[in-house]
């Protein structure tokens, strides 16, 4: 016995069918990345990533500037938004500058022996203390 389907329910069914498709495609990708350690890993927010993305994030000159300057001006846990307020202009400041040392093929420990980053650094604690303007003098 045949049953009558009306296109309505039929165009139900095949959108049940589509999202348990996807679900299971989603689940098989998370298990095989699971399943293989040496490819993938998981980051800090839960996601899993191959490692070759995850050392090019960690090379990029910008999340190193960002993480060198805010361990200079001592702000590891404190939340900033950058170019707001004191503490978020001059951590964007000092992290142009560092990026600029990065990119020009310097390393985070000879940015900051550097004689014009280590004086723009105390201007930038001056002003993450209240104390002065962190304008570029050039």
């Amino acid at each position: 016995m045949v049953q009558d389907v009306t296109p309505e329910e039929e165009a139900d069914s095949k959108s049940k069918r589509r999202k348990q498709n996807n679900n299971s495609r989603i689940l098989n990708n998370l298990m095989r990345k699971k399943a293989n350690p040496d490819l993938y890993v998981k980051t800090n927010r839960g996601r899993y990533v191959s490692k070759k993305k995850s050392e090019l994030g960690k090379k990029n000159p910008q999340s190193l500037a960002i993480r060198g300057a805010r361990d200079i001006l001592g702000m590891g846990g404190k939340m900033v938004i950058i170019n707001r307020g004191n503490d978020g202009k001059a951590l964007h400041q000092l992290t142009g500058k560092i990026r600029e040392h990065i990119k020009g093929g310097g390393s985070m420990e000879s940015a900051r022996a550097d004689k014009i980053i280590c004086e723009f650094i105390e201007k930038c604690k001056k002003l993450c203390a209240g104390e002065g303007d962190c304008a570029e003098e050039e």
